[in-house]
């Protein structure tokens, strides 16, 4: 499989729908993509043979962000809702209104070992729940339905499943990451912000950049955030007393996006460029420069990092920094997302 990417042995395959319309968010697994778009509808996709399976119709507005947990699709919306779909079924279950204006993100935590747990790692938070993000500058803890029970009543939705209404921020939040029971949001008010999840309680607010943050990401191993800004600079944070350990300097505007394998942090921004930090030491490590725009979006592990921004996609060497192949140089937008199967020996890979 290694080899496969290495030597950029790939077909490539166009799914089509969305006409005219952008997408604006994408998850996929062996089985099916699923797409949402600002034309207000989400579409399902057979990923072997790239069929349009489904197109799930219900959002008044255009769909910002979608999660999925095995047959359990979330979406959110600038209706101002969050949906739950049954994906099989291609039905819409739930309809939570709870937000007043734009959802404009969202994930899904499901119990995994808590950060900082005093009781032998017992899984956090107890049960699975859905975490939103929106433009009223408020977050929202609901509980994730169980498509297999009973449909509540429409008006006794929103008390049933909602937990909690995080308030803090200032302005919009923007960009959401979750380890366990603990979220940090990051938003247009210049903060990124701390919560239990599980209790509804707040936790530190972490101040420091000088504009809007846009990417946030959890790094468990060594209890941290990290946050990117239009500011220019990445800031790790310690998550227990909510200083600040470095501030990653080297981008000259907006870092928009992050990610994080391992000890592998990876920054991309719109000066066109990306960077490979340490995340020990906060060290850059590398410098990747050759796309001609800002960088829209990237996804990395180990070994590769695939990168695009107007017209082009392409894949660089993790633990060089060398750029391997030019993968795609006729497209006029993109958002990137990629995975591997170890059970298939041939792998495969996915670049929308």
């Amino acid at each position: 499989m290694r080899l496969n990417w290495k030597y950029n042995r790939a077909s490539r395959k166009k799914l089509y729908g969305h006409t005219n319309h952008a997408v604006t968010c994408l998850q996929f697994d062996e089985d099916k993509v699923i797409t949402g778009s600002d034309d207000h509808s989400v579409n399902v996709y057979d990923i072997k043979s790239g069929k349009l399976m489904r197109i799930l119709n219900g959002h008044s507005g255009g769909v910002w962000a979608l999660k999925y947990v095995g047959n359990t699709l979330v979406t959110g919306s600038t209706d101002r809702t969050v949906r739950i779909w049954d994906i099989n079924a291609g039905v819409c279950r739930y309809i939570f209104q709870g937000h007043s204006s734009t959802v404009r993100c969202l994930t899904i935590i499901v119990p995994t070992p808590s950060i900082s747990s005093t009781e032998e790692h017992s899984p956090q938070p107890s049960q699975p729940l859905i975490v939103s993000g929106s433009r009223d500058f408020t977050l929202k803890v609901w509980r994730l339905p169980d498509l297999d029970e009973p449909v509540i009543d429409t008006d006794q939705k929103e008390s049933t499943y909602l937990l909690h209404t995080l308030s803090g921020h200032t302005q919009s939040v923007r960009a959401l990451a979750a380890h366990g029971s603990t979220v940090v949001s990051g938003s247009y008010d210049h903060t990124v912000r701390v919560w239990d999840v599980e209790h509804g309680k707040a936790g530190h607010v972490l101040t420091g950049h000088t504009q809007k943050v846009y990417s946030v990401v959890i790094d468990p191993k060594r209890n941290h955030c990290i946050s990117g800004s239009m500011d220019s600079s990445v800031r790790i944070w310690n998550l227990e007393d909510g200083t600040c350990v470095s501030i990653l300097r080297g981008h000259s505007i907006l870092v928009g996006l992050l990610g994080l394998s391992g000890d592998c942090l990876v920054s991309a921004a719109a000066d066109s460029s990306l960077r490979v930090w340490s995340a020990e030491t906060g060290e850059c490590q590398y410098l990747l420069a050759g796309h001609k725009g800002a960088i829209t979006a990237f996804q990395h592990d180990s070994q590769k990092i695939i990168s695009g921004s107007e017209g082009g996609l392409k894949m660089w060497c993790t633990k060089t920094g060398t750029l391997l192949h030019e993968l795609i140089d006729d497209i006029s937008g993109l958002k990137i997302f990629f995975k591997e199967w170890v059970a298939k020996p041939h792998g495969h890979m996915l670049l929308v």
